[in-house]
């Protein structure tokens, strides 16, 4: 069995009761909290307002994209920690390109 192989993610991340995915290697800082992302079965349902935020970041914030950050944040996210703990609803969070960013 490779080394790997018995670790599990830190936080399932979950749209209502849809896991969107997992989140992986996770370090903290002054700043937030960055990981790796694994999509999860209901990941394609909610990738549309990620991509659009992610965009409106890319394009340095412009105002015609600004909807996309608030669309994201009403969807209510909840980070389950794998370890267990109580859950995180995240004031910020980006997911792009397999790397994500929360602050909570």
């Amino acid at each position: 069995m490779p080394k790997d192989a018995r670790r599990v993610a830190d936080y399932e991340v979950w749209y209502g009761d849809s896991l969107v995915g997992t989140f992986w290697d996770v370090r903290r800082d002054r700043a937030g909290t960055a990981c790796r992302f694994v999509p999860g079965r209901g990941w394609d349902g909610v990738r549309p307002l990620f991509a659009a935020q992610d965009e409106w970041r890319q394009q340095s914030f412009c105002e015609s994209m600004a909807w996309a950050p608030t669309a994201v944040r009403r969807l209510g996210v909840e980070l389950r920690p794998v370890g267990g703990g109580a859950p995180i609803r995240p004031g910020m969070i980006y997911i792009a390109d397999g790397r994500a960013n929360f602050r909570d």
